[in-house]
């Protein structure tokens, strides 16, 4: 029951709102500087939105940030496939061929006559 009375004391904390506050504006200046109006629209309406349920701003603002902050992840991780890179990079003694319309790396032809050098 004390992990209650700490929940309703923290939500009426006036410090906790400013926190609350100075993280929105942090999260919305971003969605700004990354030019993500998809972020912003649904910060504002899922504010909105439960404005309606609660008067709380702190509920409010959590609310909002938590409905952007799950767009914003799915949108980051959408494009990335685990262990695949875009792109090809060969390593050193690798050349860079095309093989049946794609691009693989083949150990390079001049690595052979580079290594029987260096042993003479």
């Amino acid at each position: 029951m004390d992990v209650m009375k700490l929940a309703k004391s923290m939500l009426k904390n006036q410090y906790v709102l400013y926190a609350v506050i100075a993280v929105s504006a942090l999260h919305l200046m971003g969605y700004f500087s990354i030019n993500d109006p998809e972020c912003l629209v649904l910060f504002v309406l899922s504010a909105l939105a439960s404005r309606a349920f609660s008067t709380n701003m702190v509920v409010n603002l959590g609310v909002a940030l938590l409905a952007s902050n799950v767009l914003f992840a799915g949108k980051c991780t959408r494009h990335v496939v685990e262990g695949m890179k875009e792109g090809l990079e060969c390593g050193e003694g690798e050349d860079e061929v095309e093989i049946d319309g794609e691009k693989q790396c083949v150990p390079a032809a001049n690595s052979e006559s580079e290594s029987s050098e260096e042993e003479n």
